[in-house]
């Protein structure tokens, strides 16, 4: 991946686009099963709701996003609505999205190394494993996979004067906001291409495909407003999603996380209570976030004053991110909503290092180690990651086998406690839509705290009791 050979016409290499495969893969592969939240019983919910025929295929779990409910539905059939198989081919995507990013980054810049270097960085970059660790976070997978493509498309369709790739650009780019909504900013990022990169300026075809992509834009926007969804999350307009001053505040700080933490934020705190002292904690949080206004600052930077190829990484590092911006900050920094934001930061990656290896030609051996001890540094937060929803899952998972053997039925109005269980660990009513086809009224109770309910259940070793 050293190399930084340009060619006219360049081709990815089918070895560099198998070790970026591989890489992705390996790097996430320790995360199948690790997971469990309750969104992801939400799903599984709507699951039962399709097989049952009480609902069509354009619903999900909110929001609008048919082709992600059709691609769900079809990997739950295939893999008998195992939630591993999901998790599995969420996975497999991912690395097929690392191997698309190299090609883009090679269009983009024309340089084989700067795409190697950035398809390895998306393989392993450590801010993925909330999108591909749940069901619920996976929409955000195929939507960056299409507006990849779509782009990619554009990009080699423009240079070429291909009407073919062209097409395919408009049709990727219909079918990314219906994965996710989010994937309405492959329209802005195509734009971007158009202005920040050096394209050709065939009048006729380019007219054609332009009119092409507004038209798949009303298609999608009339399909979103007469079919509509069965339930929004997260209405736009409301408190929490709508248009303000806070969407240039969520530019600025939430953009560099993907480079720069945030350690203020509760999990990321969590995790360094367990390792450091208080003091320590608070200088560490305060250094991460100083880290942020830098990388901003930088970023402004080079969007200003970088290569055609920087100014494009990081025009889609905030174009990528502009639809999630509406969101109040703690949502919007969820590491979910930078899988696509970071594309451009593995083409920015990828970038740096071929150029560092133009320019400082004699310490080549240098700058390549360096890049590999960066790429190898995202495993350290992935294995945590791993470990900490690991130990949840496996009580999740414990529960979920033994509770219909323990309580076979339940009345509509019984409250069932289940004592021993971590006060986190909160999302058992949601469990019951899978296991029940209902909503149980069902709560967890720390130990120690009197349990007020009407049938009491004991979790300890690992094993549920219905007590005494």
């Amino acid at each position: 991946m050293g190399s930084d050979a340009r060619t006219p016409d360049p081709r990815l290499g089918l070895a560099t686009a198998g070790l970026v495969f591989v890489l992705a893969w390996g790097a996430f592969a320790p995360m199948l099963g690790a997971y469990w939240r309750h969104d992801d019983f939400g799903w599984q919910a709507i699951t039962d709701e399709w097989r049952a025929g009480e609902r069509p295929l354009w619903y999900g779990h909110g929001g609008f996003t048919p082709a992600y409910n059709v691609l769900y539905r079809a990997i739950g059939l295939i893999g008998d609505h195992d939630p591993l198989a999901w998790r599995i081919a969420f996975t497999t995507m991912h690395a097929g999205i690392a191997v698309a990013v190299a090609w883009l980054c090679l269009l983009v810049t024309g340089s084989r190394g700067a795409a190697g270097w950035a398809g390895a960085f998306f393989a392993l970059h450590w801010v993925h494993h909330e999108a591909i660790g749940w069901i619920a976070g996976g929409l955000h997978v195929p939507a960056t996979l299409a507006t990849v493509l779509a782009v990619g498309c554009w990009i080699a369709g423009r240079r070429r004067a291909d009407g073919r790739r062209l097409a395919a650009a408009i049709v990727l780019a219909a079918l990314a906001p219906m994965f996710k909504e989010s994937g309405l900013a492959v329209y802005a990022l195509i734009g971007a291409a158009e202005v920040l990169l050096p394209l050709e300026r065939d009048r006729g075809r380019p007219r054609r495909a332009i009119v092409g992509l507004g038209v798949a834009l009303a298609l999608y926007v009339a399909l979103r407003l007469t079919v509509g969804v069965a339930s929004e999350v997260v209405p736009a307009g409301e408190r929490i999603y709508r248009p303000g001053p806070h969407v240039i505040a969520n530019l600025a700080a939430c953009v560099p996380q993907m480079i720069a933490p945030d350690l203020g934020f509760g999990n990321y705190r969590a995790l360094l209570a367990g390792a450091l002292p208080q003091d320590a904690i608070g200088l560490a949080v305060l250094a991460s976030r100083v880290g942020i206004g830098l990388v901003a600052l930088g970023l402004v930077y080079l969007l200003v004053r970088g290569t055609a190829a920087a100014r494009f990484a990081v025009a889609w590092m905030f174009l990528g991110f502009l639809p999630t911006s509406l969101f109040v900050y703690e949502f919007a920094r969820a590491p979910r909503y930078l899988y696509l934001p970071s594309v451009g930061v593995a083409m920015l990656f990828g970038c740096a290092i071929a150029a560092a290896l133009r320019r400082w030609r004699r310490r080549r051996e240098l700058i390549v180690a360096l890049a590999a001890l960066t790429l190898a540094a995202n495993l350290g937060p992935l294995a945590v990651f791993t470990r900490s929803r690991l130990r949840d899952s496996v009580i999740r998972r414990a529960i979920a086998r033994q509770l219909p053997q323990v309580l076979p039925t339940a009345r509509p109005d019984e409250r069932i406690a289940v004592t021993g269980v971590p006060s986190h660990i909160d999302d058992l009513p949601a469990m019951t839509w899978m296991l029940y086809g209902r909503k149980l009224d069902i709560v967890t109770i720390p130990p120690g705290e009197p349990p007020p309910a009407d049938r009491i259940l004991r979790f300890a070793d690992g094993r549920l009791t219905a007590a005494e």
